[in-house]
Parts: C-alpha cells; structure tokens; sequence
C-alpha cells in the first residue's frame, strides 16, 4: 500500500471526526470551506464557505439564495454575509472547518483577503489542528460581531450579485 501520508494530504477525515465529537446538535451552525469532503464525512454542512472568485464558477440560483452545484449547500462568500449569520445566531455554536488545500497563500486565493482577514480575526477561535498541521476547525467567539443594520444589507447585496453571476453563467451557452 502506498501511503503520501498527511504531509501531502489535507486532513479532511481527522476535522469531521473532531466535529462528530463536539455531539452537534440541530443548533449548531457549520460552515467548510471544502463542502465535497465534508459533506461526504459529515453527511451534509450548513454553508460552504468561500471566497466569490472560486464560488462564481460552481454555484446556482436556487429559490432565494444560491447554492453549490455539488451537494446543495447554501455559500457564504463574503465577510458581510459571514458577519450577517453571525449576528443572526448569537447563541448558536458556529463551526468553520477549514482546509489544509491551497495553503502556498495560506488559502487567500481560495477565501479572497477580505474572508481570510475575518477568519484570522479575534472573531474566531481554533478549536481543532489536523494532523497535516494545516487543516483547522475555528469556533466564532460568542459575542465577537455587533449587530448592524447595514452588515445585513450587504449581505443581501452581496448573495444578490452573487445570485446573478450564478444566473448570468446558467444562461451562457
């Protein structure tokens, strides 16, 4: 058997084995920035987390909101639809899984500066290190974000322009 071990590979399973451990319950919130491995490990996440470079290029319109083609997962892809759930949900425990993917930027082409600035804010946590030393499970820190009115409405405009590309590239032949 040939084994490239975790020097290689991100540690997808040990993040989803720490996450079965936390017992979630239908409260709790759980973002990954791989929806694919994780919803494969987990069986399904709450959102999928990523920057709007990369998500533009695998996302739909579905119903009010937009989701990856894949599994159905709902996308948060900019800091102001990420503080805007976490405003929503003060009391909920909110898990971000991350990825040991795409780390020779620390993962900034895939989260986009913005998105890879708020996850390594006070705002989170690291509450899991995978064995490969890269993949890593963040908690929001209860109380970190203040609620805004206008967080909310960037959030909005933001998951409407992104529903729009979605639409735009559903059309295009």
């Amino acid at each position: 058997v040939i084994n490239a071990g975790y020097e290689l590979h991100p540690d997808h399973k040990g993040a989803a084995e720490f996450m079965r451990s936390q017992q979630l319950t239908d409260g709790d919130i759980v973002l990954a920035e791989d929806v694919l491995q994780q919803t494969y490990y987990l069986g399904q996440v709450d959102y999928w987390l990523i920057g709007k470079t990369i998500a533009r290029r695998f996302v739909k319109k579905q119903g009010d909101g937009v989701v990856d083609f894949y599994t159905g997962t709902p996308v948060i892809a900019s800091v102001a639809m990420l503080e805007d759930l976490l405003q929503k949900n003060p009391q909920q425990r909110i898990f971000v899984i991350g990825s040991g993917e795409q780390q020779s930027d620390n993962r900034m082409s895939a989260r986009g500066r913005e998105l890879h600035a708020e996850l390594e804010s006070a705002k989170f946590e690291t509450v899991f290190l995978g064995r490969d030393r890269l993949t890593r499970v963040l908690r929001a820190v209860p109380g970190a974000v203040q609620a805004s009115p206008s967080t909310s409405l960037q959030a909005e405009k933001d998951a409407d322009a992104l529903a729009s590309r979605a639409v735009a590239a559903e059309q295009a032949p």
